[in-house]
């Protein structure tokens, strides 16, 4: 029985440090999504990356809404962390949508700038969003497949090596985000 308390009040804690980190982490995202619209927009059908900001920024106010909502209003956090992680999961899942961009001609240097915005996503957002393990995995997991996706369907050339370079990635960044969440754990 105690150990259960210990656990609740960890959990609550842990909680508490993810929403209030929760509105520097959803802005950050906000404005990096800003900078890639207009960093491709001279390549980019502007239809599509029209299309891409306003649902972006559609999570993105969503998010924040209840974010604000939450620190207002007591509820059951567990629901919260749900329902976070699956605002997580919108936005992974738009963060991963910009892998069908490279599908069209631009220059080295825009499609580079498309990669390392997707490999460097989940990589920010680990601080804030491994605290509790399931908004991480929510958010980081629909990027890592696309970028799986991409090295396998997209590009030709050295496709099994860079298929080989995401799939170690992805679990270098999923052990590291667990041994994160485990070490702050403990020291609460």
């Amino acid at each position: 029985m105690d150990s259960q308390k210990i656990i609740s009040d960890v959990d609550q804690q842990l909680i508490k440090q993810l929403f209030d980190n929760a509105w520097a982490t959803i802005i950050a995202g906000q404005i990096v999504a800003v900078l890639i619209l207009m960093g491709l927009q001279s390549h980019v059908s502007s239809t599509n990356l029209l299309i891409w900001g306003i649902i972006f920024t559609a999570i993105t106010a969503i998010r924040l809404t209840l974010v604000g909502y939450w620190k207002h209003h007591t509820g059951n956090l567990q629901n919260r962390v749900k329902y976070y992680a699956i605002g997580a999961l919108f936005a992974g899942i738009c963060w991963a949508d910009l892998i069908f961009f490279l599908t069209q001609p631009m220059p080295v240097y825009q499609q580079l700038f498309i990669m390392i915005t997707l490999v460097g996503m989940p990589m920010a957002a680990m601080p804030s969003n491994s605290i509790y393990i399931h908004v991480y995995s929510a958010f980081a997991t629909p990027i890592l497949i696309a970028l799986v996706y991409w090295s396998l369907f997209i590009i030709d050339d050295l496709n099994i090596y860079f298929f080989g370079i995401a799939v170690v990635y992805s679990l270098i960044l999923f052990k590291t985000a667990l041994i994160y969440q485990n070490n702050l754990r403990q020291s609460l």
